[in-house]
């Protein structure tokens, strides 16, 4: 079993289309590797962001950056 964050940025369309892109904040290599397996079959970019909660953090970044 694998434990990682991993939001997701690309809206309803992303989803429909297969196209999101998933921050994941895993605790090494061979987890994020694990979870790129399933997250593949939702999503397109799907970026190691750093250890767990690290997802996160670029989920709210990238939200402020798209806010202003």
């Amino acid at each position: 079993m694998v434990f990682c964050d991993a939001p997701m940025s690309g809206g309803i369309m992303g989803a429909a289309n297969g196209t999101l892109t998933f921050m994941v904040g895993a605790s090494d290599q061979e987890e994020f590797d694990k979870a790129s397996i399933v997250l593949k079959g939702m999503g397109k970019n799907i970026i190691h962001c750093g250890d767990i909660g690290t997802g996160e953090i670029a989920k709210i970044a990238n939200n402020l950056i798209l806010g202003i």
